[in-house]
């Protein structure tokens, strides 16, 4: 009870003992002072205790850390690990070939797998991105190439533009100028139309009457021919006659080139014959200019022609093949006929000796224009002389009897009905006449 209320401050260490001293007091009176001194070794064991204690407790706690630990190691660590390796890879060489290692079927592996797909997107979406790049470059560097070549031509087609805007201007210029020396022009010209209509007004009624002098004319030579090849007709006849007489009367007396005169004399006498009637024949196509068209039938036509021209040719020697597939015409009788007797009478004529003679008649619808076509197989007609074969009085063969007007009153009588005769050189193989009406 005194030391309840004692101040304890005066102690201290010394060695292993505790010691100090305390004053004594009662009722505020100092009894006293006392001394204690106080062995440490039961502390000392008591602590050695508590630390033995405390290093037993840390290293039971490291052991069940260090097993946590590895435990954790195994199934925590090694997967995060992993995903973050696969991560830090992707992210430095941008490789999204490369895949997080599943180590398990915990969440842990179930994140890796959707790691993994997450992957698998993005390196389909990456190849697609990269395709995608390349058709785009690829395009670009197509587009800027046609680009260029665009701006080039642009370029080319400016500089164009601007030669011809200037070569307008001046042409502008020049039609500004041009059009007043036409206006000019145009004045004189209706000045000389003026002029020039009144000289042909005046000169047209000399036409006509100079027409109605030629008509007259026309009028006359043909009466002339008409009489004079009437006329002749006699007086040949005559000398026909008398050059027989002569040939029978004095035939023992001359010699035989004295005869040859006297034959000569009759094949000229004939040839003069055979003029005048041709002269007449053209005066008749003139005056048949006027006959009335009628249907003829072309087939009974050529069979009427065959009868005067093959009487007495042998029919082995000419052969005549028809192909009428137009049967009849409405054209004058006579001119047809004369047509026909004059192209079939040429194909026969002149005919080649060293092969059969044969000829193709046909008839056929053309533009609206009926054709006759005469083919043969005959000598032909050299080129040259092409430009005046429906010329009068002109012969290109002279083997055979002829006075050269044949193929002129073919002309003049297909023209003078308005149609044409147009001829095609087979050379030494034959000719090709068509007649279109």
């Amino acid at each position: 009870d005194l030391l309840d209320n004692t101040s304890w401050s005066g102690f201290r260490f010394s060695n292993d003992h505790l010691e100090g001293t305390q004053p004594v007091v009662h009722e505020s009176k100092k009894l006293g002072t006392l001394y204690l001194k106080s062995d440490l070794k039961a502390l000392d064991e008591r602590l050695i205790l508590y630390g033995m204690v405390v290093i037993f407790v840390m290293v039971f706690a490291f052991l069940i850390a260090f097993v946590l630990s590895h435990f954790l190691s195994k199934n925590l660590s090694e997967p995060v690990l992993a995903l973050s390796e696969a991560a830090t890879a992707i992210s430095d060489r941008q490789d999204y070939s490369v895949r997080a290692k599943k180590l398990g079927n915990d969440e842990i592996g179930h994140l890796t797998d959707a790691f993994n797909q997450m992957l698998d997107q993005i390196q389909s979406q990456n190849l697609i991105l990269s395709r995608f790049n390349r058709d785009l470059e690829k395009r670009v560097t197509e587009r800027t190439v046609e680009l260029k070549v665009a701006l080039k031509e642009q370029q080319v087609a400016e500089k164009e533009l601007n030669n011809k805007n200037k070569d307008l201007s001046r042409a502008l210029e020049e039609l500004q100028i041009t059009k007043g020396k036409l206006t000019e022009l145009n004045n004189e010209l209706e000045q000389r139309v003026k002029n020039r209509t009144k000289e042909l007004m005046e000169s047209s009624k000399a036409i006509r009457a100079k027409n109605l002098e030629l008509e007259k004319v026309n009028i006359d030579l043909d009466n002339f021919i008409y009489t004079a090849s009437h006329d002749l007709k006699s007086p040949l006849s005559n000398l026909e006659a008398l050059i027989d007489i002569v040939k029978e009367e004095i035939g023992d007396i001359v010699s035989s080139e004295q005869l040859q005169f006297l034959d000569m004399m009759e094949t000229s006498i004939m040839r003069l014959k055979k003029t005048i009637v041709d002269l007449a024949e053209i005066t008749k196509v003139q005056k048949n200019f006027d006959e009335e068209p009628s249907e003829v039938s072309f087939q009974s036509t050529i069979e009427d022609i065959k009868k005067d021209l093959l009487f007495g040719i042998d029919k082995r020697v000419v052969t005549i093949e028809e192909q009428f597939d137009v049967q009849q015409i409405l054209y004058p009788t006579k001119s047809l006929r004369s047509v026909l007797y004059n192209l079939l009478s040429n194909a026969i004529k002149y005919r080649s000796p060293d092969r059969p003679a044969k000829v193709w008649i046909k008839t056929y619808l053309e533009n609206g224009s009926v054709v006759l076509m005469v083919e043969d197989n005959g000598i032909g007609i050299e080129q040259q002389h092409l430009p005046k074969l429906f010329t009068m009085f002109k012969r290109f063969h002279y083997h055979v009897e002829g006075t050269g007007i044949g193929l002129y009153i073919i002309k003049r009588t297909v023209e003078n009905h308005g149609g044409r005769i147009e001829y095609e050189s087979k050379g030494d193989q034959g000719s090709i006449f068509r007649v279109y009406f």
